[in-house]
């Protein structure tokens, strides 16, 4: 079982191994605590774009994560 520490470690790195636009809309979004309004802006797309985008990304993270045996609750 991981750490919490070990698991915010895999999470960086699942978030680093995307490929663009994804892991920009993945940093704006959990790291700078952008808008999807503001990223959507930044990245010339729509907001409903962006927001398709970070639910299929979190979706793949969580199935990548349980793949590593981690728990996730959300």
């Amino acid at each position: 079982v991981l750490g919490a520490a070990d698991a915010a470690d895999l999470v960086g790195a699942l978030v680093a191994a995307m490929t663009p636009p994804d892991r920009d809309i993945f940093l704006r979004k959990y790291y700078l605590l952008q808008s999807g309004k503001d990223i959507a802006a930044a990245l010339h797309m729509s907001v409903e774009s962006v927001n398709t985008r970070l639910s299929r990304g979190r979706d793949r993270l969580r199935r990548q994560l349980t793949e590593k045996g981690v728990y996730t609750h959300a």
